[in-house]
């Protein structure tokens, strides 16, 4: 009973994520059962999070009852609207008619290749320094404390940054539902959880847009990168990030390629999820955002309709990290405009400190080469990595790395003297979170089909 009440949260999400993407997929143009699975775990995380939050934000805590109800009736719901939309044919409510054999076997590799991610995260179940000092603390002080979530937003927990955004606190609560402790387990499936959806995305949206199952390769490498699977055993929001970070591109991507509504959705969707998921997170999908109209004109007529499915599911999405940041969030008590401060003012020091470690980072022996061979990678795609259908991912990369550059050094908190220190306990953990899409856009650029067609008609081959 323990068990089943420990993973009970995430088939109940799973679900809701699954039948979300149902109701919303064109039945004449399935998606492929892979990309289906792998968002539905993620979209359906998100959603049951931000649940949680409005029981936050109407109580002020945890209110079980309405977080179950919710939940239940909204997984209720969208299963009525599925068997309405199939005309109760079991057979529609799964896409198999493009699975077999040949097209399974990388996706038993994949699982294969995670055991040891899902073993290790058991013998690492208090996950790194800001697990238990940011994410997992709030979790605990949100689910044990009687004031509720008034505890987090006290300035005495500055260290814990009370402004950060809740969406991997939610979801540990989420999973602790029916327990009446905080039990460990459940940030370690979390990291697990959206460490597998992410390579899993990955994986699949690869197979989908270049037809090669040989794109299980580039899922293995991040599982077989050691710092990979550090930071994703940690119990970060990063691992957070890093999903719905890929999400939104692929799903961007796809409506570019295929102009389905299903895609334009899901990528409003997970930009509104990725907003919330931390202050990065928040950076990220505003870059995105102001990206995509540009990105989707280029050399291609969207409708009107791609538009308004976009922003309408990212507003939409986006409601509970404009609650939170309008009602609930502190200021930040670590920032200090050095541009305006007399006491901490900017130097040229911090611009040459920043764009070095920069480079430092990239050829650490920490990441094994990983990012040197992504390098090569895009330089071997002679040109195509900027593409009309990959320029998304430069022009996003490009964005963040100015804007969170232009954060390190204005942000004059972490003086001179403290910046290097700074950049070495935080920027590797950025370059992390965008680690999943920037394989996919190399090994996209590599393998992308040149043929025009693909702009117009998705592959199906799953």
């Amino acid at each position: 009973m323990t068990l089943i009440l420990t993973y009970l949260p995430y088939l109940i999400s799973f679900l809701i994520g699954y039948l979300f993407i149902l109701l919303l997929d064109d039945p004449k143009k399935r998606l492929p059962l892979s990309i289906h699975l792998f968002l539905a775990s993620g979209i359906g995380l998100g959603i049951s999070s931000q649940i949680t939050f409005f029981s936050f934000a109407f109580w002020g805590e945890l209110n079980r009852a309405f977080v179950i109800a919710l939940n239940v009736i909204s997984m209720t719901g969208l299963l009525v609207g599925a068997i309405v939309k199939t005309r109760g044919r079991p057979g529609q409510l799964i896409n198999l008619s493009h699975m077999s054999l040949a097209n399974a076997w990388p996706y038993a590799v994949l699982i294969l290749c995670s055991y040891p991610l899902w073993n290790h995260g058991h013998f690492y179940v208090f996950g790194g320094w800001d697990a238990w000092a940011t994410w997992n603390l709030k979790s605990k002080m949100m689910f044990l404390s009687p004031d509720g979530w008034s505890t987090i937003f006290d300035p005495i927990l500055w260290r814990s940054s009370p402004h950060y955004p809740l969406q991997l606190p939610m979801t540990n609560l989420w999973g602790w539902i029916f327990m009446e402790t905080p039990e460990h387990i459940i940030p370690v499936t979390n990291a697990f959880v959206f460490s597998f959806s992410t390579v899993g995305l990955l994986l699949a949206g690869l197979i989908h847009v270049t037809r090669s199952r040989f794109s299980v390769l580039c899922a293995t490498l991040l599982l077989f990168s050691s710092m990979f699977v550090k930071l994703s055993l940690s119990q970060y929001a990063d691992i957070v990030v890093a999903y719905y970070l890929l999400a939104a591109l692929i799903c961007v991507l796809m409506t570019k390629m295929s102009g389905q509504r299903v895609f334009a959705v899901l990528a409003g969707v997970s930009l509104g999820f990725l907003s919330f998921s931390k202050g990065e997170g928040f950076i990220a999908a505003g870059i995105i955002f102001c990206l995509t109209p540009l990105y989707l004109l280029w050399k291609h007529q969207p409708t009107k309709k791609t538009f308004v499915y976009i922003y309408g599911a990212g507003a939409v999405a986006s409601i509970v990290t404009i609650l939170f940041s309008a009602l609930f969030s502190p200021e930040s008590e670590t920032f200090i405009n050095g541009l305006m401060s007399d006491t901490h003012p900017v130097s040229f020091y911090r611009v040459k400190a920043i764009l070095s470690f920069i480079l430092v980072e990239m050829i650490s022996p920490t990441w094994n080469g990983l990012w040197i061979v992504l390098v090569a990678g895009l330089i071997l795609s002679s040109g195509r990595c900027f593409s009309s259908k990959s320029i998304i991912f430069p022009g996003f990369l490009l964005g963040y790395i100015g804007v969170i550059s232009v954060y390190y050094f204005v942000n004059t908190y972490f003086d001179d003297s403290r910046i290097l220190w700074w950049l070495q306990v935080s920027l590797h953990r950025l370059m992390y979170a965008t680690l999943p899409s920037v394989v996919f856009w190399t090994f996209h650029s590599l393998w992308q089909l040149p043929t025009p067609s693909q702009e117009k008609t998705p592959n199906h081959d799953d």
